[in-house]
């Protein structure tokens, strides 16, 4: 069965290379890069197998977009906490009339995500708290494509006001 890879970032200015991609049934990082194929340099390597591939790519690479810890663990934050942190509101049907992910989120700065999970009656369950530099990149791509639609608390709360 094939993985289901999740691109997480390239420092590439030009070609996307390298780059690494996430496993997201594994959690395994895969490492796209240039091949090394001199055989001196395969010589050096510790424990090369023989159905092993090494790739070169920059440093940078694995500081900006790797994982920064082995195991993801979530904070999770009560609704006080996560109320001081509110910034804009968008309603459901323009995200789905624009395709956006079904999933409830907030950006509070270049490395904090908030992740709402509710249960199927609407009901917050808990908030989930993400510094992963990757999935707040990934959250970025998606608030950029959703701000046009977004509003701030103010004109969202005056919306809401009537309807009720």
């Amino acid at each position: 069965m094939a993985r289901q890879l999740r691109f997480t970032g390239t420092d590439s200015k030009v070609d996307g290379r390298p780059a690494l991609h996430a496993d997201e049934g594994t959690g395994e990082i895969i490492v796209q890069g240039t091949p090394v194929t001199d055989p001196e340099d395969l010589a050096q390597l510790q424990h090369l197998g023989p159905n092993d591939a090494a790739v070169a790519v920059p440093r940078e690479l694995l500081v900006n977009w790797g994982p920064k810890e082995t195991e993801r663990v979530p904070e999770i934050v009560d609704r006080d906490t996560f109320r001081r942190l509110f910034q804009r509101y968008l309603w459901r049907e323009d995200a789905e009339r624009t395709a956006l992910p079904a999933e409830d989120f907030w950006i509070f700065d270049p490395r904090l995500v908030a992740l709402l999970h509710f249960d199927d009656d609407d009901n917050l369950l808990n908030i989930e708290l993400t510094t992963e530099p990757a999935e707040v990149v990934r959250y970025c791509v998606v608030r950029d494509a959703a701000m046009h639609h977004a509003v701030p608390r103010d004109e969202f709360a005056a919306q809401v006001a009537p309807n009720e």
